[in-house]
């Protein structure tokens, strides 16, 4: 059934070489729709009374399809190329921009960096004007004002004080980002030491008792960070302390195990990590607000006279993070908080 070959006219003279050939490519549809390849030559072979036909059939059908099945990987190949060079071409583009956007950013925070400081200096010397005054007006004139007057003057003392903390609070986590501070082997009980060193008229004033359990280890941290993190983390449970019962403040550790990740890291690789705990008996943090303690001036509101400026455990926050570590909490209204802060006792690797 050659119905291509039927179609074709094909013409040989008696006359023509007996070696001369004819071949022609055909394509086979047999009535089951399966496709075949053939070549055909056509050979004439004259004899005494009469020339011959001889006729060869090759099945190309393997070949043939091979090379469409090629040609269709290489139409396709051709296809994903001109696709991954457009893509290229616009992840270039969105590189570039993403260098100027960084460029532009970089810019605008230098800018308002400077406008923060001028502010800051600006509000500073202002608020310690308004303190000298207030003071001058009181010492000065104490006998010839009237009480309320006094005591609208020590108001406005103590609001430009807790405005000056403010400002120093916000300057002291800027400068969080801006240091260049490297890591070292440090003694924690060491820091401990000194913070408490460093906060003993707070203590006593608090009537505070410091309990720690055991001897802190040595991890690769930031003296100075360290000495921050803990200094904030006592200053918050004797800000938030119970005014009818005893302020304890509770100090401990564990090492453990946890799994690293970041960059060149084996996966399911654990190294150590120094959990501290602080745990205090104070008025404790109501569940729906543990999230929003550790973010810069998210101030939870209590019923204590002196509330707290919003910033102390972000720093906390910031800085457990640039020692790739992480801080949680755990605690409930009016039943105490302890806090959890985890972190490597070596570095070298990023924790994400």
């Amino acid at each position: 059934y050659l119905p291509d070959l039927a179609r074709e006219r094909f013409e040989l003279h008696p006359d023509d070489p007996a070696d001369e050939r004819t071949k022609v490519e055909i394509k086979v549809e047999h009535p089951d729709t399966v496709r075949k390849f053939y070549t055909v030559s056509f050979t004439m072979l004259p004899l005494q009374d009469f020339v011959a036909l001889n006729l060869v059939f090759t099945d190309l059908t393997e070949q043939k399809n091979a090379e469409i099945q090629l040609l269709t990987i290489n139409a396709a190949l051709k296809k994903a190329i001109e696709e991954r060079i457009r893509s290229d071409t616009h992840l270039v583009k969105l590189h570039n921009q993403l260098r100027e956007n960084i460029s532009v950013l970089e810019d605008t925070n230098v800018e308002l960096a400077k406008i923060a400081f001028t502010a800051n200096v600006e509000t500073e010397r202002s608020i310690t004007k308004i303190i000298t005054y207030s003071e001058q007006l009181i010492n000065e004139y104490y006998s010839m004002i009237h009480n309320k007057v006094v005591e609208g003057s020590a108001s406005i003392q103590k609001a430009s004080e807790r405005m000056q903390t403010l400002l120093d609070d916000v300057a002291h986590y800027d400068a969080q980002d801006r240091k260049g501070f490297v890591f070292e082997k440090i003694q924690l009980q060491q820091v401990l030491r000194n913070v408490l060193e460093n906060l003993d008229s707070e203590i006593k004033e608090a009537d505070a008792e410091i309990i720690v359990k055991e001897e802190l280890p040595e991890i690769e941290a930031n003296y100075v960070q360290m000495v921050q993190l803990f200094q904030h983390m006592i200053e918050n449970s004797l800000k938030f302390r119970k005014p009818e019962i005893k302020c304890q403040i509770i100090i401990s550790h564990h090492v453990i195990k946890r799994p690293v990740t970041g960059q060149h890291v084996i996966p399911g690789q654990e190294r150590d990590f120094c959990e501290l705990l602080i745990e205090d008996n104070g008025i404790g943090i109501d569940a729906q607000y543990h999230h929003r303690v550790f973010v810069i001036f998210q101030k939870i509101e209590t019923d204590m006279p002196t509330a707290g400026s919003g910033i102390g455990l972000a720093i906390c926050r910031k800085i457990a993070t640039q020692h790739h570590g992480i801080i949680a909490v755990e605690s409930s209204q009016q039943e105490g908080s302890l806090f959890k802060v985890t972190l490597p006792c070596k570095q070298g690797y990023e924790e994400q």
